[in-house]
């Protein structure tokens, strides 16, 4: 008997794994971010004259909102981004900033994100594969232990041995003259002589 619906359990909860979201959450998320974008008249803040902040800030709500469930752990990474846009937006709203150099900051913070974004997801794909292989590692202990006593019903000698190969190991101590012997029930044998103030035992 192999324990396959043990083991295949055991395999199935450990891959389990939703940190990047869900694709309920990302369609929601899509949807909010059309309402900011329909309500705007553009996708990027650049290209909503007068509407840069407005846009910005209801995609910050969208995420703040569905972001959780859309991008799982990396959430904070979407939302540091769009507040960088915020900021630029509000440059642009108030003039202080041309439209070309709002569409060259924005495309810079945009690419940091996906940086960003790629590093923490390349480093969480590590740090899963080395669970997996502990997990895999220890579901193969289980099973060879399992294993182990499914066999031992089978073969009654080998239950016995196995059972008194984990028995615990009892001493006697028997005095001879001076030196004292110690006798453990595993066969093993002490002798321990005194010499001055220093015991020898072997």
């Amino acid at each position: 008997m192999k324990w396959p619906f043990l083991i295949a359990f055991l395999s199935l909860a450990a891959c389990a794994d939703t940190a990047e979201g869900n694709h309920q959450g990302a369609k929601q998320l899509a949807e909010a971010e059309q309402t900011c974008m329909t309500q705007a008249g553009g996708r990027e803040l650049y290209n909503v004259p007068g509407k840069s902040q407005a846009l910005t800030q209801c995609k910050i709500a969208a995420v703040d909102t569905y972001g959780k469930e859309a991008y799982g752990i990396y959430q904070p990474f979407y939302q540091v981004e769009l507040r960088k846009e915020l900021m630029i937006a509000s440059y642009l709203d108030n003039g202080k900033i041309t439209q070309q150099d709002a569409i060259f900051v924005t495309g810079k913070v945009q690419s940091q994100l996906y940086t960003v974004v790629s590093a923490a997801k390349y480093q969480h794909m590590r740090q899963r594969q080395a669970e997996a292989e502990a997990v895999r590692a220890k579901i193969h202990s289980i099973g060879e232990r399992l294993q182990t006593v499914a066999d031992s019903y089978h073969d009654p000698a080998q239950a016995m041995q196995q059972s008194m190969a984990h028995a615990p190991t009892t001493y006697t101590i028997q005095k001879m003259g001076i030196s004292t012997i110690i006798h453990g029930s595993d066969g093993s044998s002490v002798t321990c002589t005194p010499a001055g103030i220093t015991t020898y035992c072997n």
